[in-house]
């Protein structure tokens, strides 16, 4: 692979599930929009695969649709820190991760002897921001076209309850879990006058222990979503014009998208991210600045 003066090749190890995905497609969009230069991009998947094949330089491009981002490349995280002790070795590769500054991974992306390899999650407001509109719509037509489907056209209130790897100990310990039964009262209380009648719906990969969890007085004011596929899923809470939010990238990126497509703010977030103070005020404080948050949890 040769840099030829006008394209140049980004690397991408893919983290996490769907949203995180998302984010860093988003990320690197961005960075590409402020940048001086046109890039292709490579991206990893199976990681596992990817990674000799980026150092050998023969990496094949992968072209949207993107489907199955939601693979979990957490079991490869042995042989990736092995590869990563390999690469300042290599002196045209750059690694760059999300404790950089977004400046700095401008400065590398119009460097012309470099080729940046990202890795990590890169939470940032930027992968919002204007430039990556077009991203957003992009993604949501290519994941129509993907899996076919009548948008859910409704009043109701979309409500996002992440659990998953929230039961794991580990995690439980960092994300600040709000009881099921006090996300659900929030949410109904907070509806607007104009859609107070209707039901709201539950998107969970837990409907299981959703439901039993749920105090029955809440019953006839829920519906309770089957999960689907997530791409599936993501284009239907997309299609809500109220979403109340988990604290997870997941719900970010149905409020971008939803608020793309009808003009106005759609997300409200939940009154906590994190446990820990320092660490939940600034990622609070990062999400409530983005134009798409309605506002925070009120009560």
């Amino acid at each position: 692979m040769t840099l030829d003066g006008s394209t140049a090749p980004i690397c991408l190890f893919l983290r996490g599930g769907l949203g995180n995905q998302l984010l860093q497609f988003a990320y690197i969009h961005y960075l590409a929009n402020a940048s001086k230069r046109r890039y292709s991009l490579y991206y990893s998947q199976p990681l596992f695969d990817s990674i000799w094949s980026i150092l050998r330089f023969n990496t094949v491009r992968k072209i949207v649709p993107l489907v199955g981002l939601a693979a979990n490349f957490s079991k490869y995280d042995p042989t990736l820190q092995s590869v990563l002790r390999i690469l300042p070795s290599i002196s045209c590769l750059r690694l760059l991760t999300e404790s950089g500054t977004v400046s700095e991974h401008i400065a590398v992306l119009d460097s012309q002897r470099t080729i940046p390899i990202f890795l990590g999650y890169f939470h940032r407001t930027e992968c919002f921001s204007p430039s990556t509109h077009s991203f957003w719509l992009t993604i949501y037509e290519v994941f129509r076209a993907t899996y076919p489907m009548t948008p859910c056209k409704t009043n109701n209130t979309a409500m996002h309850i992440r659990l998953g790897d929230y039961l794991n100990k580990k995690n439980s310990k960092i994300y600040s879990a709000v009881s099921i039964n006090d996300q659900v009262c929030r949410c109904l209380s907070y509806r607007p006058r104009h859609i107070a009648a209707k039901k709201v719906d539950i998107f969970t990969d837990e409907p299981e222990f959703v439901a039993k969890q749920l105090e029955s007085q809440y019953h006839p004011y829920i519906n309770i979503r089957s999960p689907k596929d997530p791409i599936e899923d993501l284009i239907t809470l997309a299609s809500y014009r109220l979403i109340w939010a988990s604290n997870s990238t997941y719900s970010l990126c149905a409020g971008r998208i939803s608020s793309l497509i009808h003009n106005t703010q759609t997300l409200v977030l939940p009154p906590r991210w994190f446990v820990a103070d320092p660490m939940n005020n600034i990622e609070m404080k990062k999400w409530q600045d983005l134009d798409f948050v309605s506002k925070l949890d009120p009560l």
